[in-house]
């Protein structure tokens, strides 16, 4: 294999890093932005409660999403 062809292989391998890393953070993003809908109508309908529990859900997955896209720069400030 020649020198060319290894840097290729390292450059293809760190595409499908960083694409699996933003597909995640897309499923994570989307996830988000449901538990703060329901959090949303749950305060609407004043079940405070359940939407404090919502809403303590929705911190844990925004910290869970930047944490995953921490070390990929062009994610984590996209």
């Amino acid at each position: 294999m020649s020198e060319l062809e290894q840097i290729a292989d390292i450059i293809r391998d760190n595409f499908e890093e960083v694409n699996t890393a933003r597909d995640r953070a897309y499923q994570r993003s989307r996830q988000l932005t449901s538990i703060c809908a329901r959090a949303i109508r749950a305060i609407h309908r004043e079940e405070w409660d359940a939407a404090e529990a919502l809403i303590a859900q929705a911190q844990e997955a925004a910290t869970t999403m930047v944490t995953d896209v921490d070390d990929y720069p062009m994610l984590y400030y996209a």
